[in-house]
C-alpha cells in the first residue's frame, strides 16, 4: 500500500468511527423519545487500488445513517393505536352515560315507585291532607329526578360536542405539522445522497400515528419519503407540503349537532358521520349518534308515557270539590315542528307539525322525513322505512308509531326534515301549578258527588298505571322500559371497557415487539461507544504511523 493509501484509509476510518460515535450518542439521547427508531451507520468499502498486480483496499465510505425500521410492525402499531384511540374515548363516554342512568343515587325507579305508592295512599285515605301532600311531594321528587337525568345527558352531550371541536383542532395541528415535515423531508432527500433524515422520518411517522389516533386514515409514502394522508371516505388531508382544513359546522339536517367538514379552496364538503369510523372523533360521533340519542329518546319515552297516562286518567276523576279533574302534569303531547334541513330549497314553504297521539306506541327513535317531489319518505333512526297511515288530506296528515304529523305549505323535491318526538321530554315533566297549590284538586274520586269523601277509586286506577304491561311500546311496564334503557347502555359501556382492556394489552404487546426491533438498548449503545472509540483511536494511530513513514522518507539522502 502506498503512503497515500495508508493516509486515505486512516482518514476514512476516523470519519467512519466519528460518525458512528455521533450516531450512538444520538441513540442514547433519543432513547426516551416516543416514536424514536434506533439509527445505524451504513458503511461501504472504497474502490481498491491495483498495486504490483493485486488490489489493495483504500478504506471505507459512510454511505448513510439509517433507522432500524420494520414497516409491517410500525403499521400494526399505528392501526392498533387508532383502535385504541376509539375505544379509550368510547369507554370513557359510555361509562358516563351508564353511571348517570344506573347509579343508586341517580336511579329513577325508586322515585317513580314512590309516586305511585303515594297515589295508593290517597286511594286508601282519600280525605287525608297529609296523603295528598305526599303525592305532590313524591311527584315533585320524581319530576326533579327526570329533569336531573335530562340535564346530565345534556351535559354529556355538550362535552361530546366540545370534544369533537377539540379533536378536530388537534387533527388540523398535526396535519399542518406533517405538511411542514414533508417539506423538510423532500428538501433533505434532494440535498443528501443518503436519503431523508432519519429523525425527520421519525417525526413523520409519529404525526401519522397521532392522526390515526383521532380519525380513520390511510397513508401512502412517496419515493421522496413524504407521506400522503387521507381520512374518512378517502378525502385528502395532507399531500406533500399542503394540508387541507378540517372543520366543524352545524349539521345541515339537525343544527343542534356538529358535522365534520373539509375545505378545498372555497368549497366546503360535509362528511357523513358514518365515514368517520375510528379514532377519537369516530368514538365521539358514535357515542352522540347511538348511545346519547338512544338514552335521550328512551328516557323521554318513559316520561311521556307516564305523564300522558296519569293525565288521561286524572281528567276522568273528580276532586274534593266535585269538579272534573285537570291534567296532573303539564301536557307533553305537543312535539312542535320538525327541523328543516338548511339544504332545503329556498322556494319551499313546507312546515311539518307533529304531536303525540298514543304514547304507548312511541319508539323513542327519531325520524328522517324526505320529499322526493311526489311522495314523502319516512325513515327511522334504526334504518327502518316507515309506512304511515294517512289520517287527513287537508292538510296532508300522517300517523305512525304514536305520532301524528300534519304537512302544511308546499314542499320541493329534495326537502328533508328531522323529527325527534321524545328527545328532551324528560326535562319537561312539570306538575300542574294549581294542584301543587291546592291538593284538594287531586282527582282521587270516581264520583262527582263531593259528599263521596271516601271514594278513592280513581286514585287507585292511577296507582295501577305502574303495573300496566302496555305502557311502553305496548309490551312493557314503565319500570321495564327504564330498566331496558339502563341495561342497554350498561351493556354498551361494559362492552367498550372489555374491548378497550384487550386493545390496550395488544398495543403494549405490539410496542414491545417494535421496540425489540427498533428500540434503543442503552447497554448495547454503551458497548458500541467503546468499540467505536477503539476504532477511532486505531485510525488515529494509523495516521500517526503514516506521518512517521513520511518523516523517514524525507530523511533519506
Amino acid at each position: 500500500m502506498s503512503f497515500a493509501g495508508i493516509t486515505e484509509s486512516g482518514l476514512s476510518g476516523i470519519y467512519a468511527a466519528g460518525t458512528q460515535l455521533a450516531t450512538a450518542s444520538h441513540n442514547i439521547a433519543g432513547a426516551a423519545v416516543d416514536g424514536y427508531h434506533r439509527q445505524t451507520v451504513v458503511l461501504n468499502t472504497r474502490p481498491p487500488q491495483l498495486q504490483n498486480g493485486f488490489y489493495v483496499g483504500t478504506g471505507v465510505n459512510v454511505q448513510s445513517v439509517q433507522r432500524v425500521y420494520d414497516s409491517y410492525l410500525d403499521q400494526q402499531v399505528r392501526n392498533a393505536s387508532s383502535d385504541s384511540g376509539f375505544l379509550d374515548t368510547l369507554e370513557l363516554q359510555t361509562g358516563q352515560v351508564d353511571r348517570a342512568l344506573s347509579s343508586d343515587q341517580a336511579s329513577l325507579l325508586p322515585t317513580v315507585q314512590g309516586f305511585f305508592t303515594a297515589l295508593s295512599g290517597i286511594a286508601a285515605s282519600p280525605t287525608s291532607t297529609p296523603a295528598r301532600q305526599l303525592v305532590i311531594s313524591n311527584a315533585s321528587v320524581m319530576a326533579d329526578r327526570f329533569a336531573s337525568l335530562q340535564d346530565r345527558l345534556n351535559s354529556i352531550r355538550r362535552g361530546v360536542e366540545e370534544g369533537i371541536q377539540s379533536a378536530v383542532s388537534d387533527l388540523n395541528s398535526y396535519a399542518e405539522q406533517l405538511a411542514k415535515v414533508n417539506d423538510l423531508i423532500q428538501q433533505t432527500s434532494l440535498d443528501s445522497r443518503g436519503g431523508s433524515s432519519a429523525d425527520l422520518l421519525d417525526q413523520r411517522d409519529a404525526l401519522v400515528t397521532k392522526i390515526a389516533s383521532l380519525v380513520n386514515s390511510s397513508t401512502v409514502y412517496r419515493s421522496d419519503g413524504s407521506a400522503t394522508v387521507s381520512v374518512g371516505d378517502g378525502r385528502s388531508l395532507v399531500e406533500g407540503n399542503s394540508a387541507r382544513a378540517i372543520g366543524t359546522s352545524f349539521n345541515p339536517n339537525y343544527p343542534a349537532e356538529q358535522s365534520i367538514t373539509i375545505t378545498v379552496g372555497s368549497t366546503t364538503t360535509y362528511l357523513k358521520d358514518e365515514t368517520i369510523s375510528n379514532g377519537k372523533i369516530g368514538a365521539l360521533l358514535e357515542v352522540r349518534n347511538k348511545t346519547l340519542d338512544y338514552a335521550d329518546g328512551q328516557l323521554g319515552r318513559v316520561a311521556v308515557a307516564l305523564t300522558t297516562a296519569v293525565n288521561a286518567q286524572h281528567v276522568l276523576g273528580y276532586d274534593q270539590n266535585g269538579a272534573a279533574g285537570q291534567r296532573f302534569f303539564n301536557d307533553q303531547t305537543s312535539i312542535g315542528t320538525a327541523t328543516p334541513s338548511s339544504f332545503n330549497s329556498p322556494n319551499s314553504t313546507a312546515v311539518l307539525s307533529a304531536s303525540i297521539v298514543d304514547a304507548s306506541k312511541l319508539t323513542g327513535l327519531h325520524y328522517d322525513i324526505a320529499f322526493d317531489g311526489t311522495s314523502w319518505r319516512i325513515t327511522s333512526s334504526d334504518g327502518r322505512a316507515i309506512t304511515p297511515t294517512t289520517t287527513s288530506n287537508s292538510p296532508l296528515t300522517y300517523a305512525f308509531e304514536g305520532v301524528e304529523m300534519a304537512i302544511n305549505g308546499t314542499a320541493v323535491a329534495g326537502d328533508r326534515f328531522d323529527l325527534r318526538p321524545t328527545f328532551g321530554k324528560a326535562g319537561g315533566m312539570i306538575l300542574n301549578a294549581d294542584i301543587v297549590k291546592n291538593t284538594r284538586l287531586i282527582a282521587a274520586s270516581a264520583s262527582s258527588d263531593p259528599k263521596s269523601t271516601g271514594d278513592g277509586r280513581n286514585a287507585q286506577v292511577m296507582a295501577d298505571i305502574q303495573r300496566s304491561a302496555t305502557a311502553i311500546g305496548g309490551a312493557n311496564t314503565l319500570a321495564e322500559g327504564y330498566s331496558q334503557l339502563a341495561s342497554t347502555v350498561g351493556v354498551q359501556a361494559a362492552s367498550a371497557k372489555t374491548r378497550n382492556t384487550a386493545q390496550t394489552a395488544l398495543v403494549e404487546q405490539l410496542k414491545t415487539q417494535q421496540q425489540a426491533v427498533s428500540g434503543v438498548s442503552l447497554d448495547e449503545e454503551a458497548a458500541s461507544l467503546l468499540r467505536y472509540q477503539q476504532a477511532y483511536q486505531a485510525s488515529s494511530k494509523l495516521l500517526a504511523l503514516a506521518g512517521k513513514l513520511l518523516d523517514s522518507i524525507l530523511q533519506i539522502n
